[in-house]
C-alpha cells in the first residue's frame, strides 16, 4: 500500500510538472476625437469624428501557452478587431487578427499553424520603426495598395529564436488551389539585427497571380534601420512595391519611397515623435504627435496628420479612420486627441 502511494505522489507530480499552463485576456483600446479637414473631396470642408485606432489598432485576444517539457511548450492565440465607435468586431471575421496553436522551443525557434498577421507587416509597423504608429506606418501600408497583406490566412509561420541579436521569420501560406499549388499562394519573411544601440532589418512579400495569366500578384519590400543616441531614436526605411499589371488600379499602382522617423524621450512620462512619409510618385504625409503616460497601461496623446497626395495613385490618408480616404490632387489635415488603454 506504502509503495502504490508513493507511486501515485510521484506520477502527480510529474502531471503538475507537464500541466503548467495559463490563459490571459489581452488587448488594447484606442479612441479619440478627431477633426479632419478636407476629408473625402477638394471643397475645403471638415468633419469631426469619434476616431479609432488612430496610434494602435483597438482589439483584444486571449493567448495561452502549455509547459509540455524539455523546453517545449504549446501556445495558441486568437485575437480580434473591436470598432471603439460601435463596438463592432470586423466583418471579415471575428478572430481575422490570428487562429493559430504553435509548438515552440527556447532553442529551435517557433511553428505556428493558422491565421497570423504577415510578419512583414508586423515588422514594418513595429519592428522597422522607432514607435509604432498606425498614423505613420499603417498609412504606408495603405497608400501602398497593401491592405490585403495585413494579415495571412491558412498560414504555416516559422520564427527562430535570437541568434547572436539576429531574428527571422518566414511564412508561407498556400493558395489551396487544386491542380496549380502556387496560385493564390504568399511568402512573407522579415529579418532583423539588434545590436547595442541600433538595428537593421528588412522584409519581404510575394503574392502569386491567382489563376495563369491574370497578373494579379504582387511583389514588395522593405529595408530599414534605427538608431538610438541617448533620448533619441533615428530611424529609416525604404519600400519598393510592385503589382501586377491585372491588379493595377487607382490605389493600387508600382511605387517606391521611405519614411523618416525620429523620436524623443522627453521624460520618463512624455515621448514626442516626428515622421514622413515620402512617395517618389509625388505623394507624401507627415506626422507630427506627442504621447503622456498616465500609467504603464493608460497613454493620452495628441496627434497632427498632413497628407499631400499626387495623381498617380498613391493616396495617404489624413488619419488612421475609414472614414477619411486619401483623395488626388490634395492636401488634407487631420487633428486628434485621444487615450490608450492597454490591459
Amino acid at each position: 500500500m506504502k509503495t502504490t502511494l508513493v507511486a501515485l505522489a510521484a506520477l502527480s507530480a510529474a502531471a503538475g510538472a507537464y500541466a503548467q499552463s495559463s490563459v490571459t485576456i489581452y488587448g488594447a483600446l484606442d479612441a479619440s476625437v478627431a477633426y479632419v479637414k478636407n476629408p473625402t473631396d477638394k471643397t475645403d470642408k471638415s468633419a469631426t469624428y469619434l476616431n479609432d485606432s488612430a496610434i494602435t489598432t483597438s482589439r483584444w485576444g486571449m493567448r495561452g501557452t502549455e509547459d509540455l517539457g524539455g523546453g517545449l511548450k504549446a501556445n495558441f492565440n486568437l485575437e480580434s478587431d473591436v470598432n471603439m465607435g460601435t463596438g463592432a468586431n470586423n466583418p471579415a471575421g471575428m478572430f481575422r487578427r490570428s487562429a493559430y496553436v504553435s509548438l515552440a522551443s527556447d532553442q529551435y525557434g517557433e511553428l505556428r499553424l493558422g491565421r497570423a498577421t504577415s510578419v512583414a507587416v508586423g515588422h514594418v509597423v513595429s519592428g522597422g520603426i522607432v514607435l509604432p504608429s498606425n498614423a505613420m506606418h499603417g498609412t504606408m501600408l495603405i497608400g501602398a495598395g497593401l491592405v490585403p497583406d495585413f494579415f495571412v490566412a491558412n498560414a504555416i509561420t516559422y520564427v527562430s529564436p535570437s541568434i547572436s541579436g539576429l531574428r527571422a521569420s518566414l511564412q508561407y501560406a498556400p493558395g489551396e488551389v487544386a491542380g496549380d499549388s502556387s496560385a493564390g499562394s504568399s511568402t512573407h519573411a522579415a529579418l532583423k539585427y539588434q545590436g547595442g544601440n541600433f538595428t537593421l532589418g528588412g522584409a519581404y512579400v510575394n503574392v502569386e497571380e491567382s489563376a495563369s495569366g491574370n497578373d494579379d500578384g504582387r511583389k514588395w519590400y522593405t529595408v530599414d534601420g534605427t538608431i538610438t543616441l541617448g533620448q533619441v531614436k533615428l530611424g529609416a526605411a525604404y519600400y519598393d512595391v510592385d503589382h501586377g499589371t491585372g491588379a493595377i488600379t487607382a490605389s493600387k499602382v508600382d511605387n517606391q519611397g521611405y519614411i523618416l522617423n525620429a523620436s524623443y524621450q522627453l521624460d520618463p512620462k512624455v515621448t514626442l515623435f516626428a515622421g514622413l512619409i515620402k512617395s517618389l510618385q509625388d505623394s507624401s504625409a507627415v506626422s507630427l504627435q506627442a504621447r503622456y503616460a498616465l500609467s504603464k497601461r493608460t497613454t493620452v496623446y495628441a496627434v497632427v496628420n498632413r497628407a499631400d497626395n499626387g495623381n498617380e495613385g498613391v493616396n495617404f490618408i489624413p488619419m488612421y479612420i475609414d472614414a477619411a480616404k486619401g483623395v488626388p490632387n490634395a492636401k488634407q489635415t487631420g487633428v486628434a486627441l485621444g487615450v490608450i488603454h492597454a490591459f
